[in-house]
């Protein structure tokens, strides 16, 4: 590719990735050069006339070649530096001065940054890596996660890319401290909100048709282990909703960490003992149409000894990917988004606990339901604060209301009895 001239080049890595156009070219497809070494250089047309999408495969492409060529390349390089933080931390959790679910976010995050520039030495990542890093990281997000962010083109949550460039800013603030470089970069570059990326409440209409065609398929399953799987996601449905648990927290549950409970009002209820949360361990008192639920699955499903899954495979091994089956559920239905275009995805169940509790409460006591989440007052107060309680329908309408659960929610949740 020698004889021509570039035109447009961006310049990444310190000059070790320029893409650029070819000047006299007949469509404006992107090219790239890669810095391989001293005065050595590597030619590439990355075949887009896409910006963003050049700016990925030329990233990708580097980063392949980049493991292949000698590590001693490369000072310092990012995954020597994520391995000794990890190490470091490790310490400061049997110290007690690093909470231990705190560290297993991070190590999730530092494997993200790991995979993304390990090989590059830490001295040469800065501004610009910081920005692509979130280009990448969606795209990865894609192709490893469930079918609706695959065909949806979903994207992370604002507040886990932030979180994961909180960590990498603190190890390079550990770094420099450790003498691993001689100064911390001065970014200034912050996580952009783009859009409205809150996970929407679904509504009873919807989780009556996810219902009924669960219902329907459990009938119709002719081998005992599909009609398992199927009853275990229709279970898993009712009991997120009726939970508001995470779907991590909700993975780790066995049976023994839910006890029957008798409330100031002499109801039955369940209580469940959350053990394993991205904050701490708490308990968790549901709304009491759970019992109904729990009560269906403890005479119907297998694995039910004190010890088992609440939510396990045939074998009763753990049940990992609630969510893959859920997302397989909604594509087959073609019901990926709701009215307003939105995805839908498990997590929805979880926000479908805390719409129901807050439009049916007289006076939604905030910290009540953010303890009972595991979240904050803050949190619940900026995701949920277009919601309007039924009561002030009540004073503006004269209308009538019920209690936690809508009585058109309650219906249709009574109405679905295990299959």
């Amino acid at each position: 590719m020698a004889g021509f001239s570039m035109i447009d080049p961006h310049h990444f890595l310190e000059g070790a990735i320029v893409i650029f156009k070819r000047a006299h070219a007949k469509k404006p497809i992107w090219n790239a050069r890669f810095k391989m070494g001293a005065n050595k250089y590597e030619f590439k047309s990355l075949k887009t006339v896409s910006y963003s999408e050049a700016i990925e495969i030329a990233h990708d492409h580097y980063f392949n070649v980049v493991k292949q060529i000698a590590e001693a390349a490369a000072i310092n390089p990012l995954s020597e530096i994520v391995n000794k933080y990890r190490k470091h931390l490790e310490v400061q959790v049997e110290n007690s001065q690093f909470s231990k679910y705190m560290f297993k976010a991070t190590k999730v995050a530092l494997s993200h940054w790991d995979k993304y520039c390990g090989n590059v030495a830490i001295s040469a990542i800065g501004e610009s890596e910081l920005e692509q890093y979130v280009v990448w990281r969606n795209r990865a997000f894609r192709q490893t996660s469930h079918i609706n962010a695959q065909k949806d083109g979903a994207t992370l949550s604002h507040n886990t890319l932030r979180f994961e460039y909180g960590v990498i800013k603190r190890l390079f603030i550990w770094a420099k401290l450790k003498g691993y470089i001689t100064a911390r970069p001065d970014w200034e570059y912050k996580v952009r909100k783009y859009g409205n990326n809150k996970r929407p409440a679904m509504t009873s209409n919807e989780i009556d048709r996810v219902l009924d065609y669960l219902t329907k398929k459990i009938a119709s399953a002719n081998d005992g282990k599909i009609k398992y799987a199927r009853n275990n996601l229709y279970y898993y449905i009712r009991f997120m909703i009726y939970s508001g648990l995470r779907i991590n927290e909700a993975r780790n549950i066995k049976w023994h960490h839910i006890r029957k409970i008798v409330d100031g009002s002499g109801t039955e209820n369940y209580s469940i003992k959350v053990t394993v949360s991205k904050t701490k361990p708490r308990e968790v008192i549901p709304f009491r149409e759970i019992v109904q639920v729990i009560d269906e699955m403890k005479l119907k499903e297998r694995n039910t000894k004190a010890d088992d899954w609440v939510f396990s495979n045939w074998d009763g091994s753990q049940w990992k990917h609630p969510y893959r089956y859920f997302s397989e559920t909604l594509q087959n239905m073609k019901m990926t988004r709701n009215a307003d275009g939105k995805v839908l995805s498990t997590y929805c169940l979880r926000h479908t606990y805390a719409t129901e509790y807050i439009r049916n409460s007289t006076t939604p006591d905030w910290l009540m339901l953010a303890e009972n989440m595991g979240t904050s007052v803050k949190m619940l107060q900026d995701h949920y604060s277009d919601i309007k309680p039924l009561h002030k329908a009540t004073e503006l309408g004269r209308g009538g209301i019920g209690n936690t659960v809508s009585d058109e929610m309650q219906k249709i949740m009574r109405g679905f009895r295990g299959k």
